[in-house]
């Protein structure tokens, strides 16, 4: 509860980058913004150029996938600031890194925005161009599970059951599991999000 706000506050100046991401969620979590400022100080330090090119101290992958949980807690915090790292990543980022983009993505697509930007645009990008099975399960999960614009979710789904590089991730029953996810999100547009 909010008696950890303190700690939480002290675990911001953390040396361990997770401890620092992990304390703005939870701070977040309880009503606290004050992690945005750190949170978008390391984003910076992270990702100085959305990721291109990764360094050349064989850390860059590990440090892209460190910038991405950073601007998903910034998008839970309400900041669009990752919003370009994780564009950039899910398109053509490495395989462990699109579906953490698009968990950013998702997050930032729930946010009053001004327009300027575009996630769902890219999630759905991602929907019709992932070619791995992997990648492309967890996306669809991550989607479904974050995303609350249900009309938004169904056309990301009714692109993911077309792909032309998913058609042989399929359920026992037949259909492709992109197919499932877009059954299940027609199934359900008319729950509130809070169902789940």
């Amino acid at each position: 509860g909010t008696e950890a706000i303190p700690d939480l506050k002290k675990a911001l100046d953390d040396p361990s980058q997770k401890n620092r991401w992990v304390a703005a969620h939870h701070l977040g979590l309880l009503g606290d913004q004050s992690g945005l400022a750190r949170m978008k100080q390391d984003l910076k330090s992270l990702a100085p150029n959305q990721g291109i090119p990764l360094p050349a101290d064989g850390l860059g992958h590990a440090r892209l996938v460190t910038a991405l949980e950073v601007a998903k807690v910034l998008a839970e915090l309400g900041d669009e600031t990752g919003y370009s790292l994780a564009a950039q990543q899910g398109i053509d980022g490495a395989n462990g890194l699109r579906w953490r983009a698009a968990e950013v993505l998702g997050h930032i697509a729930n946010l009053d925005h001004d327009g300027t930007i575009n996630p769902t645009g890219i999630l759905k990008t991602m929907a019709a161009t992932e070619k791995d099975n992997d990648e492309f399960f967890v996306f669809l999960d991550r989607v479904h599970k974050i995303l609350r614009d249900r009309a938004e979710m169904i056309a990301i789904f009714a692109i993911a059951k077309d792909s032309e590089y998913q058609t042989e991730l399929k359920v026992p029953w037949g259909p492709t599991v992109g197919e499932v996810y877009w059954i299940v999100a027609l199934r359900d547009k008319d729950r509130p999000y809070e169902y789940k």
